[in-house]
């Protein structure tokens, strides 16, 4: 689609995976200044050993709960109201769409070198992006311009991981409109975009 249909793009997983990406994580685990000069960033980075184990702990949605079987029983109540869980629930169960909200992952999987692909194509589409810390895979904010090249904003937040408009709504309400804000003074400085 053109970006002159795309006013603004605003995500909290932007999993950006610069050129080098093995040998730049293979060098920053022993000289993390070398990859990133942002302190908070080199220990949301590094060390990559712990960063692959969490991955590998906290993808288990995305295996069919083959990880946490029991997540579904209870366990998401200690986090979420049970009113917001069924509100949650609900806009699946009326508009028929939860299978279609979990093909994503299929898909992913099953052509993973052609949606890896696109991680070379770049866009002007001015972009926010919302940084939380318990997010399955982290970002830092220079990364993003190798896809993004009108990165407008960047908040890391205190709390929150994948699900962040469920966990953190005020705050990511919040980010969306600043970001909003961005967009619409992006465009009258730079109308022919």
């Amino acid at each position: 689609m053109p970006t002159r249909y795309v006013r603004g793009h605003h995500s909290n997983f932007l999993d950006v995976q610069p050129p080098l990406l093995p040998i730049r994580l293979l060098v920053g685990s022993f000289f993390p200044s070398l990859v990133t000069k942002n302190e908070v960033d080199q220990k949301k980075m590094f060390p990559v050993k712990d960063r692959i184990i969490k991955l590998l702990r906290e993808t288990g949605y995305m295996h069919i709960q083959a990880t946490k079987p029991d997540t579904v029983d209870g366990q998401l109540t200690k986090k979420f109201e049970l009113d917001d869980l069924l509100n949650n629930v609900m806009v699946y169960w009326i508009s028929g769409s939860i299978t279609s909200s979990m093909r994503l992952y299929k898909e992913t999987f099953a052509n993973y070198h052609e949606m890896n692909s696109y991680s070379s194509v770049t866009t002007s589409v001015p972009t926010g992006y919302a940084s939380l810390p318990h997010e399955l895979s982290f970002t830092p904010e220079p990364w993003l311009s190798y896809i993004f090249k009108n990165v407008i904003s960047y908040t890391s937040f205190p709390d929150g991981g994948h699900f962040a408009a469920f966990e953190e709504p005020k705050l990511m309400a919040e980010d969306i409109r600043k970001f909003a804000t961005g967009v619409e003074d992006f465009l009258l400085k730079n109308p022919e975009k």
